[in-house]
C-alpha cells in the first residue's frame, strides 16, 4: 500500500478559456467513457489525461505519476478517499482583481502529478503554478509559490492546547515560536532550505523527553 499525496493546487495568471476548457475536462469524467476501470473511479487520471488529450500509456512509459485522482475540493487531506457521490462541479473562479483561477487537488501515489504541473506550464508559459504537497505520513511538505496558501506553516502545543501558525515569509516568528516552547534553536534560513530537517532530531528528543508534552511541526519547503 502506498503512501497517498495530497497535493493542493491554485492556478493563476492563465487565461480564463484555457482554465474553463481544464474544468470541462474535469467536469466530463462524471459521463464520459473510462478509458481503464479502476477502483479510483471515473476521477482516475488515466481518464483525466484522455480528456485532456494525451496518450495516457505514452504518459505513463514516461513515468508520470498517473497512479490517483483529480478532486474538486481544493483543500483535499493527504488520504486516499474517492469522493462518492459526485461532488461539487470544478468551475473558474476570480481573485480580488478580477483575474481568473482554478483551484482543485490531486490524490496520487508517493509523490505529487507533475505531468499536470508541466500541462499548465507548457500551454500556458505565463501562468502561475502554485500547489502545496504532503503524504499522509508527514515524510515531506513542499510547495511552489507557498505566499499564496496563507498559514500554511504549524507549530501545534500539545501541552497548551494551540496550534500557531505561520506564512512562508514567516520563517523568523516560527524559529522564535518553537524555542520559546521546546528551547531548541533554529536557524530561519536552515527552515526556509531544509523545512523541519533543520532540527528535527533535537525535537524527536525532546518529544521523547517530554511525553504528554510534544510539540508538532509542519513547514513547506518552497521548490523552484
Amino acid at each position: 500500500m502506498p503512501n497517498w499525496c495530497a497535493t493542493n493546487f491554485v492556478i493563476l495568471n492563465a487565461d480564463r478559456t484555457f482554465l474553463q476548457a481544464f474544468c470541462d475536462a474535469v467536469n466530463s469524467l462524471r459521463t464520459r467513457k473510462e478509458v481503464m476501470p479502476s477502483d479510483f473511479g471515473r476521477k482516475c487520471l488515466v481518464n483525466l489525461a484522455d480528456a485532456l488529450g494525451y496518450d495516457w500509456m505514452k504518459l505513463e512509459e514516461s513515468h508520470a505519476n498517473m497512479r490517483g485522482l483529480i478532486d474538486t475540493n481544493p483543500d483535499s487531506p493527504a488520504c486516499l478517499e474517492i469522493p462518492e457521490p459526485w461532488d461539487d462541479p470544478l468551475t473558474v473562479e476570480e481573485d480580488a482583481d478580477g483575474k481568473p483561477l482554478i483551484r482543485f487537488s490531486t490524490q496520487t501515489a508517493y509523490d505529487l502529478p507533475s505531468w499536470l504541473v508541466d500541462h499548465f506550464e507548457r500551454n500556458q508559459p505565463d501562468c502561475t503554478v502554485c500547489y502545496k504537497a504532503t503524504d499522509d505520513q508527514g515524510n515531506f511538505h513542499v510547495c511552489r509559490n507557498g505566499k499564496v496558501f496563507p498559514e500554511l506553516n504549524e507549530i501545534d502545543d500539545c501541552k497548551g492546547g494551540d496550534i500557531h501558525c505561520f506564512n512562508s515569509d514567516q520563517a523568523e516568528e516560527y524559529a522564535q515560536k518553537l524555542k520559546e516552547l521546546t528551547g531548541i534553536e533554529a536557524d530561519p534560513d536552515e527552515i526556509l532550505r531544509k523545512g523541519i530537517d533543520a532540527f528535527c532530531r533535537k525535537l524527536l528528543k525532546y518529544n521523547d523527553e517530554h511525553e504528554d508534552e510534544e510539540v508538532y511541526v509542519t513547514w513547506f519547503v518552497e521548490k523552484d
